[in-house]
């Protein structure tokens, strides 16, 4: 009997450190999809990208312990360390923006996931032009995400919300973040930034447990329209997400061309060439869970980028 209770104390204890980590903005199981455009860019937009981000790895700087935070733009290249973050067991969470020159800002509070209605914060982040300001929790909500209640925090600027209006508010999710992208946290209490961005996707070790109901996809590129004006050269894989067996058609190009295919850390994982007007059949199994790159390289060219995920049943 007591080996029994032991057990079944273990167990919901474990069953709660899983939770309380699902529950974690910082947790490194998460990986982040944000959707990047420039305000007022027409459709189709020639400059459409997606940014992912992931935390991954304990530092210490100035005997404080972060995590480091990892951004993979929307080219084939490796993970690239940008900024590192640190999360209470209260809720709040920190920001560090990591400068060319190997220096850090200093830490900004960017996030509280414990204010009650009507709690005020100093907001401070170094990933958003370096923006701080008042804000104020005006009403909390829940919603139901990876089978558990979630956080939702609706929060006004004291500074800007008369000149914005009663309805411009910014939307965080606990364990989520900013609507706007997990670093842009703020960009809705400024109403004069100059771009579009927004959070697609959220994957936690590659189950899908956050989609935007605006968006159908959850990365976009410039591949989702011609490369320049005039040019009519596409590449699209349908269906997409890969689940089982989709096909990758390119078309405008005059001639045959190399594909290559690479995973996020760019590795090559298929590399041949293919004749003018061929599908190429993709199947699931073949590539790793998560988001690929291809590259389309023709001769006197520029080569032509795009990815897509692959997602196993």
């Amino acid at each position: 009997m007591k080996f029994i209770q032991l057990f079944f104390l273990t167990a919901v204890s474990l069953a709660g450190s899983l939770l309380s980590s699902a529950q974690s903005f910082t947790d490194p199981h998460r990986v982040f999809y944000q959707y990047n455009a420039p305000s007022g860019c027409p459709a189709p937009c020639r400059f459409i990208t997606t940014t992912a981000f992931r935390f991954a790895g304990d530092t210490v700087i100035d005997t404080t312990s972060y995590r480091k935070i990892l951004s993979l733009k929307d080219s084939l290249s490796s993970w690239q360390l940008i900024g590192f973050v640190r999360e209470t067991p209260a809720g709040k969470v920190y920001l560090k923006k990591l400068y060319q020159d190997g220096t850090t800002s200093e830490e900004g509070l960017t996030y509280d996931f414990s204010l009650s209605p009507g709690d005020t914060m100093y907001f401070d982040n170094p990933f958003f032009i370096e923006f701080s300001d008042t804000v104020v929790l005006v009403r909390l909500d829940t919603t139901e995400i990876f089978d558990s209640a979630r956080k939702v925090l609706y929060l006004q600027s004291l500074t800007n919300h008369e000149i914005a209006g009663s309805d411009y508010y910014e939307e965080w999710i606990e364990g989520i973040g900013s609507l706007t992208g997990p670093l842009l946290s703020g960009f809705h209490f400024n109403p004069w930034v100059g771009s579009f961005n927004t959070l697609l996707c959220v994957y936690y070790d590659n189950q899908l447990i956050y989609s935007n109901p605006d968006f159908d996809k959850c990365y976009y590129n410039t591949t989702d329209a011609p490369l320049l004006p005039g040019d009519n050269t596409t590449a699209v894989v349908s269906p997409d997400p890969v689940t089982d067996v989709s096909y990758l058609k390119v078309t405008g190009l005059p001639g045959d061309y190399l594909l290559e295919i690479f995973s996020p850390g760019s590795r090559l994982l298929l590399k041949r060439r293919v004749r003018s007007g061929e599908q190429v059949t993709l199947r699931a199994a073949a590539f790793p869970p998560g988001v690929c790159f291809f590259r389309v390289t023709v001769k006197n060219r520029s080569p032509l980028t795009g990815k897509f995920m692959v997602i196993r049943k």
